[in-house]
């Protein structure tokens, strides 16, 4: 009988023939988040809607309005002489405000959440 040793006795399997193992190119951690389902910081979130919300407001303004150039120089309706000079709603001054400081909020949130997590990740 072949796999039998004339004692009776079964031969040991033979182990197939394999490479030597080598240690992981990159060691994943536990902890290790993927930036595709990470969780967007709540400053990010409420940053990115008062970015949409100003500028969706400003559109009106500079288009259907004109109460802005599309340079966003203010520009003021004609009034008859003798009439004060009019002057710019808070509604105005806000979008105006939201526009400027909403991006810049937005990106300076992202730049230290991602900074965060590089760190984290060390």
């Amino acid at each position: 009988m072949k796999g039998r040793q004339e004692t009776g006795k079964p031969r040991p399997a033979r182990r197939p023939a394999t490479r030597p193992r080598r240690p992981p190119a990159r060691i994943h951690h536990s902890k290790e988040v993927s930036h595709a389902t990470a969780q967007p910081a709540p400053c990010d979130v409420v940053s990115g809607v008062a970015w949409i919300v100003s500028w969706s407001c400003l559109g009106p303004e500079i288009f259907y309005w004109q109460h802005v150039t599309k340079t966003l120089h203010l520009n003021p309706p004609e009034v008859p002489p003798g009439n004060p000079k009019p002057q710019a709603g808070q509604f105005l001054l806000s979008v105006l405000a939201g526009s400027a400081l909403a991006p810049t909020v937005f990106l300076a949130a992202a730049i230290v959440t991602r900074a965060d997590k590089s760190r984290k990740q060390r």
